[in-house]
């Protein structure tokens, strides 16, 4: 028996998905971070013997996103006091990478560095993150990463 291909106009009816109950958002947190972001490729590095390090610029760019984001705390303390942090609830995250040139760039690689160095200051882990999103843009005279995080109410008890 041969099988028929029936192409028709009629769009397939697709199922609703559930609705999810998103917890509310408590507070906002919005900061910069001067300079080129660092990629994951260099995150870590091996030497000649198989053991891993952390290269001395990956460091900085790492102390200039906790510097960053310690400097925001302090100038905003009194809107960001009831936060608690560093917080164990859920968080929604934007990052925005402005790069200084048009190079080809996987944009999933540039946030692992930013999410650990955040651990501890904003948050206890980085698992706590329910929804990231990644954006890039170019900006010549000003490359930067922009950090927005949402704290949202914990709704799991």
């Amino acid at each position: 028996m041969k099988e028929e291909l029936v192409i028709t106009n009629q769009p397939k009816e697709i199922p609703e998905l559930p609705v999810t109950n998103c917890p509310p958002v408590i507070n906002t947190i919005q900061f910069s971070i001067p300079s080129n972001p660092i990629s994951v490729n260099s995150y870590l590095k091996n030497t000649q013997f198989g053991r891993k390090f952390t290269p001395p610029k990956t460091k900085e760019y790492i102390e200039q996103t906790q510097i960053s984001a310690k400097k925001h705390l302090l100038l905003n303390k009194s809107s960001l006091e009831q936060a608690q942090l560093p917080t164990s609830k859920p968080l929604t995250m934007s990052l925005t990478y402005y790069f200084s040139d048009k190079r080809r760039r996987d944009i999933d690689n540039y946030s692992k560095c930013i999410l650990d160095a955040l651990q501890t200051i904003i948050y206890n882990d980085d698992n706590q993150i329910q929804h990231l999103t990644l954006s890039k843009c170019i900006d010549k005279e000003n490359p930067r990463t922009e950090v927005t995080i949402a704290i949202k109410e914990d709704n799991s008890e």
